[in-house]
């Protein structure tokens, strides 16, 4: 016998996380909501953060809420700049999508490399962070 078929089983082991409501609804089957979807990703993302946000005031200072706010209104006109870059502006004035992704951006300011580029950067950002 191997030690895995020794341990007993547990009457846990089966047993649903979350109570059933008696029968198989369509909700349950779908997943999460777009706004429970959205406000996970806001806690996961902002949670550590904020969390350390007193723990930062008392090493930087206040200063460091000066940083942090630039930094901040920095990502924010990142990501302004980057969704204009998603779309041209014809003279008829209404815009037009012409690009879906970051490395579509990076290949139409740079070429191949820039594309090259953007995608190394988002594959070791993927691998590596987190």
């Amino acid at each position: 016998t191997t030690y895995l078929q020794m341990i007993p089983e547990s009457p846990l082991t089966h047993a649903p996380l979350l109570p059933t409501s008696g029968g198989s609804s369509e909700k349950s089957k779908k997943g999460a909501s777009s706004l429970a979807t959205g406000i996970n990703m806001l806690n996961e993302l902002e949670g550590a953060g904020l969390l350390g946000m007193p723990y930062a005031v008392k090493l930087g200072g206040y200063y460091s809420l000066c940083c942090l706010s630039f930094v901040g209104a920095l990502a924010g006109f990142t990501g302004w700049a980057l969704a204009h870059c998603m779309y041209t502006y014809p003279p008829t004035g209404k815009r037009q999508r012409v690009r879906d992704n970051y490395s579509s951006v990076g290949k139409a300011c740079y070429g191949p490399n820039g594309e090259r580029a953007v995608k190394f950067v988002q594959m070791v950002n993927l691998t590596s962070v987190g």
